[in-house]
């Protein structure tokens, strides 16, 4: 059920749309006309998307949509001039006549500029692509960057976020040598909002708490463009302070097509030939073009096996006043071996069928990313003059699915558009499991600090036999969100005179969003003294099997190590990386004792389950003032009603079995925040090719779902 007071201000909004109709009304003309039609390339017959079509001596016009139609309404009958401005093509002007209560079609050739000197131009797809990501670029409504189909598939993406990281303001974060995410304008995680045609993808960090979407699962062979909103419309989700980024499905195309695409690498650093990409496009248009299909699959395999090498630094703090310089020293270093080989795969449906006054469209989007990880690390504590010997090994899915439908319709004199979709994500880690030991006295007292992290790994000594076992533990990781949205908004042109015409929209949007967090681990712990002594397990489980230990008596970390030289780390031939693990061995020796681990509730203290309910309505107006300049101001209202189950866990002890680490009880707590959001943009286009834009806009950063949960600890 919509709560009484989103009703209440919905309907505000609804009546100021219904006031400002009645007005328009009467200051438009009953006899109007208008002027339909689609612009084409003359000799392809491509549609140009983002063509500007002005009638001169008026403000008058519109832009071609991504299909390239366009419809100029509410005119009064007369001749008018039809001034037709498109990037790298010739300015096109067409004489017309329009009656009253009159449609007239009017199609739009264009031809490229193709000479120079009376030399022909040869135009290659990516240039013409990036022409038409120029040409959407300027007539947006708002402050956009646009990424076209053709720049994508000619360039060597690895995924969806290489692929965004080409426009301007977006930074890359990366892991294994390939984008893992995205930075606009500076913000990250949830500042950001990512959509798939209209269709918006909720996050599923496997931290819980983050409303990030990770954009590395997404192959860029599956994107029919990306548009990225830097300044922001009443008419989309405001709880963006980064940018809104829009993925575009390719489009089923006239005759039948079929595009397969095949790429090879080879990762030289691992030495392997896993570098592998297939893509596969098929579309068609069936009845006079009225039903459109399209069928894109793909696959790819990259090994991104590699070394990273981390450090901390801290600062010795001097006297007041003083003016020598802060020495900086190294307090660790970290030489991390990973292998890792990450398979893509998913698949995209584009269906849409053209009515005699509008369009239906039926669209899907799967998504899939497995990531097979191996990590052995070298962790150097120049503190207490130890190193930490770590192993890791996991297996990780990452999910999205979209499916929806939508409609657009002429409607009134106006056009109507809604959509309804169901949205997943997912992002699952089960069963990792990890092993550490630790050596003592293993770096030299001589070690300089203030030389840096390189000096405490040439200055230590390493020895499997003495490093003993501490622990090694299961941790299970699974983070879902689900949501279900529908969407409307009415859009209706209106006109003053023939300096000031425009438009009037307005619409609302209600979803439902369910997450749930949660994450189990246990451990087993190997010291002499510690409460479930896992050295006495481990033996007991293979008593056939001569198994080394320390000094002390506990395992030693030898028991796991398959090779004892030490091997290159990186390219510095001088920084040497010790005893990767049997992880084959590991991975037995821990699922045959599994069932002696102790369980580690206070991990467990973290899970929630989240319920999000969020309805919106706004009002907004495109004002052209003259052929140059467009105002849009507007105001949306967001009312969000956030509901958790989360765990009370009262501790007693901090290790253990389960009856004497402590007991949990449930615990709900419910929040509800709504706020007024005024936004305008104002637009100075003095030439086709250059314009000036400014915006101020009003949105809001919901918190990460940690802060909601009502967990007690």
């Amino acid at each position: 059920m919509v709560p009484q007071q989103i009703k209440k201000k919905v309907i505000f909004l609804l009546s100021l749309f219904l006031c400002f109709w009645v007005m328009m009304d009467n200051v438009s003309a009953s006899t109007s006309g208008k002027i339909i039609g689609r612009v084409t390339d003359a000799k392809t017959n491509e549609v140009l998307p983002g063509a500007n079509i002005l009638l001169e001596g008026t403000s008058l016009g519109a832009a071609s949509d991504i299909e390239g139609y366009y419809v100029i309404s509410n005119l009064q009958p007369g001749a008018y001039t039809m001034i037709i401005t498109y990037i790298g093509y010739k300015k096109k002007n067409i004489r017309i006549n329009v009656g009253a209560n009159q449609t007239v079609k009017q199609d739009i050739k264009l031809e490229y500029v193709g000479t120079v000197d009376g030399a022909e131009i040869v135009v290659v797809a990516q240039a013409e692509g990036q022409m038409a990501a120029i040409n959407k670029q300027l007539s947006a409504r708002g402050i956009t960057n646009v990424v076209s189909e053709a720049r994508i598939q000619e360039l060597p993406d690895a995924n969806a976020a290489e692929s965004l990281g080409r426009l301007p303001g977006v930074s890359i974060q990366r892991s294994g040598g390939e984008a893992a995410g995205v930075r606009v304008r500076g913000l990250g995680g949830g500042a950001n909002t990512v959509y798939v045609e209209g269709m918006r993808m909720p996050g599923a960090d496997l931290g819980g708490n983050s409303r990030a979407v990770g954009l590395a699962n997404i192959s860029s062979q599956m994107i029919g463009g990306i548009e990225l909103r830097k300044a922001f419309l009443p008419d989309r989700d405001a709880d963006v302070t980064g940018g809104g980024i829009e993925f575009k499905l390719k489009e089923a195309a006239p005759n039948f097509n079929v595009d397969v695409f095949l790429r090879q690498g080879y990762n030289g650093f691992a030495r392997s030939k896993q570098m592998r990409d297939f893509a596969v496009t098929i579309s068609n248009r069936y009845f006079d073009d009225r039903l459109g299909v399209m069928i894109n699959g793909v696959y790819d395999q990259k090994d991104r096996g590699t070394d990273y090498l981390t450090a901390r630094y801290d600062i010795q703090v001097t006297p007041k006043n003083s003016e020598d310089i802060v020495p900086v020293r190294a307090t660790s270093a970290r030489l991390r071996n990973r292998a890792e080989l990450r398979n893509r795969y998913g698949f995209t449906v584009n269906m849409d069928y053209r009515l005699r006054n509008g369009k239906l469209t039926a669209k899907g989007f799967y998504n899939n990313m497995d990531r097979r990880v191996k990590e052995s690390i070298n962790a150097y504590q120049g503190e207490d003059r130890s190193i930490v010997y770590q192993a890791t090994k996991y297996d990780q899915t990452d999910r999205n699915l979209l499916a929806g439908l939508a409609g657009e319709y002429n409607l009134f004199g106006g056009r109507l558009d809604w959509r309804l979709y169901h949205s997943e994500s997912l992002a699952e880690r089960p069963d990792a499991m990890s092993a550490s030991a630790v050596l003592t006295s293993a770096i030299s007292y001589e070690t300089d600090p203030t030389k840096g992290p390189e000096n405490l790994i040439r200055h230590a000594s390493h020895d499997a036999s003495q490093a003993k076992l501490s622990s090694t533990r299961f941790r299970s990781l699974r983070n879902e969100a689900l949501e279900n949205a529908i969407v409307s908004n009415f859009e209706l042109p209106f006109r003053l005179n023939n300096k000031i015409a425009g438009y009037i929209k307005f619409g609302g949007k209600y979803r439902g969003t369910r997450r749930d967090f949660q994450q189990f681990g246990s451990s087993l712990e190997y010291g002499i003294g510690s409460l479930v002594n896992g050295t006495e397990i481990v033996k007991a489980a293979f008593p056939y099997w001569e198994w080394q230990t320390n000094k002390s008596g506990a395992i030693n970390y030898a028991n796991f190590v398959n090779d004892f030289t030490p091997k290159n780390f990186g390219s510095e031939g001088d920084i040497k990386f010790y005893y990767p693990v049997d992880f084959d061995k590991l991975e037995l020796v821990m699922k045959r004792t599994q069932e002696h681990y102790v369980r580690e509730m206070a991990r467990e203290a973290n899970n929630y389950r989240n319920r999000e309910t969020f309805g919106a309505g706004y009002i907004m107006a495109g004002i052209n003032i003259g052929p140059y300049i467009t105002f849009t101001p507007g105001v949306r209202y967001e009312s969000n009603i956030n509901t958790t189950n989360a765990l009370e866990f009262i501790e007693t002890q901090g290790a253990g079995y389960t009856h004497v680490q402590g007991k949990f009880s449930n615990v709900t707590a419910k929040a509800k925040n709504d706020f007024w959001l005024p936004m305008f943009n104002l637009k100075i286009q003095p030439f086709n090719w250059f314009d000036i834009r400014v915006a101020m806009t009003r949105t809001l950063s919901r918190p990460g779902f940690n802060s909601y949960s009502p967990r007690y600890l």
